[in-house]
């Protein structure tokens, strides 16, 4: 018995069409609600991996604040001191906290490279990211973090609307 020949592989016959990549991308306005098409702060470019850069823009003295992941210390137990570096986490972003783990890529933030000089049975590191004493936590900064004040820290820039940044570090 013979089998009856194939008109052929059906998707090749009743391929989707797909509109041409430049007619999409001269009509990109028509996936916007019309709302935000009218909207004075919404525009339509395309991304360009070259004018693209992450983080806060300079020229506006705009400087990174990290993220506060703990208010208060870390405890880290029998800490290895004399040869042992330490990468203590500056941006807040670490899963390893409060050690680096280089989420920091892409951002002005570097990890603070630390050793211990002198035996201890616990270290107290910043859990904050905005001790004076860093990596070292100082106590003051997150107190009055719970108490609701702003640290006492003397800022840089204040914050400009539309900014990122609220109060930064010297």
């Amino acid at each position: 018995m013979q089998r009856p020949k194939k008109a052929g592989n059906l998707y090749k016959i009743n391929k989707p069409q797909r509109p041409d990549k430049r007619i999409v991308e001269s009509r990109l306005e028509l996936n916007l609600h019309p709302a935000l098409r009218q909207h004075e702060r919404v525009r339509i470019t395309h991304f360009s991996r070259e004018k693209f850069r992450r983080g806060l823009n300079k020229e506006r003295n705009q400087i990174p604040y990290p993220v506060s992941p703990k208010i208060g210390p870390y405890v880290i137990e029998n800490p290895m001191f004399g040869a042992k570096n330490y990468y203590w986490c500056s941006c807040g972003m670490s899963n390893k906290q409060p050690f680096c783990d280089s989420s920091h890529a892409g951002t002005e933030f570097k990890p603070l490279k630390f050793s211990l000089d002198v035996p201890q049975d616990k270290m107290f590191v910043c859990g904050c990211k905005l001790s004076r004493k860093a990596p070292f936590c100082d106590g003051e900064t997150c107190i009055s973090m719970l108490k609701g004040e702003k640290p006492d820290i003397k800022p840089k820039a204040q914050r400009v609307e539309g900014d990122a940044v609220d109060t930064v570090l010297d």
